[in-house]
Parts: C-alpha cells; sequence; structure tokens
C-alpha cells in the first residue's frame, strides 16, 4: 500500500469512530420507547408536530433538530380537589380521581392542541368544572346524601359529550364534604 492509501484509510477510520461517538453519546439521536408509552415526532424544520406518524414501543433513531415526545399508552389515574357552591350558595369541598386513557391514533392531534400538560391543562381542569356545574344545580341536602356512583357516571357521561376525543375517560371515584 502507498501513502496515499494509508492515509484514506486512516481518514475512514477517523470518521467511522468519531461517528459511532457521537451516536452512541448523544442521546438526542437515539430514542427508546417503552411498551407502555406511544411517542409523537416534532420537527423542527418540517411542519411541527407530525399529525400522520406515531412511534410505538422499541429505538428510534430521530435527526438531532427533531424531538420525540413521550405519552403513556396504558390507563393513567389523575387526582385534584376544589369546591363547589350548592343552589343555594353553600360550599362543597371535593375531591376526585379520574381513570383515563390516551386514545393512541388521537396522540399527535393531541399534542398539537393542547401539549405534553394535557392532564393540568385541560384534563382536571374539565373535570373540576363539569363537577361544579352539577353541584351547582343541586342543594346541599341533594349532594351530601347523593349516590356518588351516579354523580361519577353523570360526570363521565357529560365529558364524553363535551371534549375531544384524545382521552378517553373510564371511570371517576368521588368524595364530597359538606360544610353546611
Amino acid at each position: 500500500m502507498n501513502k496515499r492509501n494509508i492515509l484514506l484509510l486512516a481518514i475512514a477510520v477517523l470518521i467511522a469512530g468519531i461517528i459511532t461517538v457521537v451516536i452512541r453519546t448523544q442521546p438526542i439521536f437515539v430514542y427508546d420507547i417503552k411498551a407502555d408509552e406511544v411517542a409523537v415526532l416534532w420537527k423542527r424544520f418540517g411542519d411541527g408536530t407530525q399529525l400522520n406518524q406515531t412511534f410505538g414501543p422499541g429505538r428510534h433513531i430521530i435527526a438531532p433538530l427533531d424531538l420525540l415526545y413521550r405519552y403513556p399508552a396504558k390507563p393513567q389515574e389523575a387526582k385534584a380537589s376544589g369546591t363547589a357552591l350548592s343552589k343555594a350558595g353553600w360550599e362543597i369541598t371535593f375531591s376526585f380521581t379520574l381513570g383515563y386513557s390516551i386514545d393512541s391514533t388521537q396522540t399527535p392531534q393531541l399534542h398539537q392542541k393542547v401539549g405534553p400538560d394535557y392532564e393540568d391543562v385541560v384534563l382536571l381542569p374539565s373535570m373540576s368544572k363539569l363537577l361544579r356545574q352539577q353541584m351547582g344545580s343541586m342543594s346541599v341536602t341533594e349532594i351530601c346524601e347523593a349516590d356518588l356512583a351516579d354523580l361519577s357516571a353523570q360526570a363521565l357521561l357529560a365529558y364524553a359529550e363535551s371534549e375531544e376525543n384524545w382521552i378517553t375517560p373510564f371511570s371517576l371515584s368521588l368524595e364530597v364534604t359538606c360544610n353546611k
């Protein structure tokens, strides 16, 4: 081998080594999506959120300036509390645990319209609002003596009718404290 070929081989090995080191040390390029997750691609120099593509479990290589946002694919629980006024103006304190799941086919739309903070931005405030409206149309006696399972079922039905179909609530555990 002449010196020119040795120099070209050395440069090729050096470039291959640099590329290997960069790929292995930069988590920006390689994303591991867990079995209970779905991910949405956001392209910096594209149209932003890719609405026609989601990434399932596995290892994915993404361009350095693009990002993958992970969302849970398994059922989740969220908790919140608040106060409502009865029809007569009495303060009612309530807390609830909401079981829900994200429609994985609608995850890109959820990401584009709301973002990763969907639980605090849309889900819990919407359910709190529905519960306040329900309790606001009832007397203190009706609320305090109500079957909370019926009240929960009515709130879940109202949520399903009023919101986008990105998130599907499937259970609502409600606790009410009446401050007479």
